[in-house]
């Protein structure tokens, strides 16, 4: 009876196995184990009981802290306390200082999921301030996009060249290479019917002359 007694006032901790008295131990508030007191942990935001599978510590300042005031990094996925990390505007989530973005058109903080970079400058663009080149998809600066002036899509540095016959900036894709030079469609086009035209009446003139010498000979 006496054994009975002192094991009901006993409880065994599940992480180190002492039989410890019930008044000294407590249930992780996380998974409900067993701990000791030498095996306890506390959140130190809200000093909820913990145990040492359940006590992530920050990885900016260190304390200890259960799953309602541990937050998850977008980026790296480290846990941090509320104080070390910032909202993404786009979705919401934490973000490390090391992990977040800032983007200078709108000075809005974005994870990196949600930075993108502009392709002529590099420089870290949000969702809302990017825009794109029509013709490649890149992310871009407003202001580093132009119109073609045949489609009016607008296009990046990269995709856009001048016609060295009429001047006109194009995309690549309304241009054409004419020798040495870069041509848009408008200036190259006429050309290449001219010299179809060219072709088809020299070759109209051959046939003329060799059907006439043909008959002359017969």
């Amino acid at each position: 009876m006496v054994d009975r007694l002192l094991l009901s006032s006993r409880r065994q901790c599940d992480f180190c196995g002492r039989m410890v008295l019930v008044r000294e131990s407590s249930e992780c508030r996380e998974c409900q184990s067993a701990v000791c007191q030498v095996c306890a942990r506390a959140c130190e935001v809200c000093n909820g009981v913990l145990c040492p599978d359940h006590a992530p510590a920050c990885a900016g300042c260190g304390r200890l802290l259960c799953s309602q005031h541990a937050v998850t990094c977008a980026g790296c996925s480290d846990t941090f306390c509320s104080e070390h990390v910032i909202t993404c505007g786009v979705c919401g989530q934490g973000v490390c200082m090391r992990c977040h973005r800032i983007c200078p058109a709108c000075n809005r903080v974005v994870c990196p999921a949600h930075a993108t970079f502009c392709g002529t400058c590099r420089e870290t663009l949000c969702p809302r301030c990017a825009d794109r080149c029509d013709r490649c998809g890149s992310a871009q600066h407003p202001e580093h996009l132009a119109p073609c002036e045949l489609s009016g899509c607008a296009c990046c540095g990269e995709c856009l060249v001048k016609c060295g016959e009429c001047g006109r900036t194009v995309s690549v894709t309304h241009s054409h290479r004419h020798g040495n030079r870069t041509l848009c469609v408008r200036c190259h086009n006429p050309i290449v019917r001219r010299r179809q035209w060219a072709a088809a009446i020299a070759a109209a003139v051959l046939f003329l002359l060799v059907t006439g010498a043909y008959l002359g000979l017969s």
